[in-house]
């Protein structure tokens, strides 16, 4: 198995993540709608509100990934280290 094909991909996944979260916060922050509204996990009254949501909601789907993805980045880094000396 190549290694840094592997660290590469769960790289990017790891970026994807971080663009998730970051772009959330962006479109929380920004959000010129009437407070409060109401959504399927209860109602928003601020962009706290919002961001929460809009984040943790999905946690239950995005979790296992993220874990699997964090540790393959971690195997690889020690495999491509092991591969140098």
């Amino acid at each position: 198995m190549n290694w840094k094909i592997v660290r590469i991909i769960t790289l990017f996944l790891l970026l994807c993540f971080v663009g998730f979260v970051l772009y959330n916060l962006y479109d929380s922050l920004t959000y010129s709608g009437n407070y409060p509204y109401p959504t399927i996990a209860g109602d928003v009254f601020n962009w706290k509100d919002r961001f929460f949501i809009g984040v943790f909601f999905l946690w239950p789907f995005y979790t296992i990934p993220l874990i699997a993805d964090i540790v393959l980045l971690i195997i690889s880094c020690f495999k491509l280290r092991s591969a140098v000396k």
